[in-house]
């Protein structure tokens, strides 16, 4: 949208400085609209849009170009996304649409080829760490370093879930790690993480524990394929010190694969087998290995779960 040729944003022309004066839903930024394809998914809504005489393709008042950003766009109808093929055969170079989604294999194919595919980086939890620490000195709310680490963890490397997070927790007066575990699901990697961590000690206790806290919140079918998918990441390439651990001590690949593919094919697996499958991948292990201090973590958040929270509120 900037004016200054082969800029992505001078901050001087008259389209960058209204962007960053009053933000990209400003009343003088006339160029960019924001859809939300959850609410607006058919096809009336998409022809105001994208149809020749349509807000998108218009020619920009102020900016280099007029872009629309379609939100969740995998939830729009079948003719809609007609309507928007349209415009994407057209050489027009002052029109620009940008199809946001978590579920990009939804998009048709006759869409997804005519676009240039962008996939986001998930933000570092360090990042999201200072974020957060920034945020907490900023509003005066007090705050426990080991309860904001706490939330970038269960952020999934999103800002956005990090500031919801952090919000929902700081009405409660103040940041610890007793009201994050008490507010903030803990999610489904992460369970995993912790899981591992776990089952390398053989600590046979914590890991009923973790696995009962699994299938409270999750299938086993779900459970078990996401144990598969980090046993292969951490085989092709540990990205955190707890993939280094299972890469270290299930270094049988083999054998631990051929586990996994017996466990998949148990079709409507009954919760209480979450059970049985982690015992029996804990005795897999050859060893008992003591763990580095970073993979520490997964664990000692465990072991400081309460068992209930209601006494947080009473």
């Amino acid at each position: 949208m900037c004016l200054t040729p082969g800029s992505l944003g001078c901050g001087t022309c008259e389209s960058c400085k209204a962007i960053d004066s009053e933000g990209l839903e400003g009343q003088n930024v006339v160029d960019f609209k924001e859809i939300d394809a959850a609410q607006h998914s058919g096809v009336e809504n998409a022809r105001l849009i994208a149809a020749p005489e349509g807000w998108g393709e218009a020619p920009p008042n102020i900016a280099k170009r007029r872009v629309t950003l379609i939100e969740e766009a995998h939830r729009l109808s079948e003719a809609a996304w007609s309507v928007f093929l349209k415009p994407l055969e057209q050489e027009i170079d002052y029109s620009t649409y940008l199809f946001s989604t978590t579920e990009g294999l939804s998009i048709p194919q006759t869409v997804r080829s005519r676009c240039v595919r962008v996939r986001f980086v998930k933000v570092s939890e360090d990042n999201i760490f200072g974020l957060l620490v920034a945020t907490a000195a900023r509003e005066n709310v007090p705050y426990e370093t080991a309860a904001l680490k706490l939330i970038a963890k269960r952020s999934e490397g999103s800002p956005r879930n990090a500031m919801e997070y952090f919000g929902r927790v700081a009405s409660m007066g103040k940041i610890n790690t007793e009201f994050v575990d008490a507010l903030i699901e803990n999610t489904l990697e992460n369970k995993c993480n912790q899981l591992w961590a776990t089952l390398v000690t053989k600590n046979q206790k914590l890991v009923s524990k973790i696995v009962a806290d699994m299938v409270s919140t999750h299938t086993p079918a779900s459970i078990v394929e996401a144990m598969v998918l980090d046993y292969a990441d951490a085989v092709r390439e540990p990205s955190n010190s707890i993939h280094a651990v299972i890469r270290e001590i299930y270094s049988n690949v083999g054998a631990t694969t051929a586990f996994f593919l017996k466990w998949l094919a148990v079709p409507q697996l009954p919760a209480d087998a979450v059970q049985l499958f982690a015992y029996e991948l804990m005795y897999l292990t050859p060893k008992v290995l003591k763990l580095p201090d970073a993979a520490l973590i997964a664990t000692q958040a465990v072991e400081a779960r309460k068992e209930s929270t209601e006494e947080l509120f009473s």
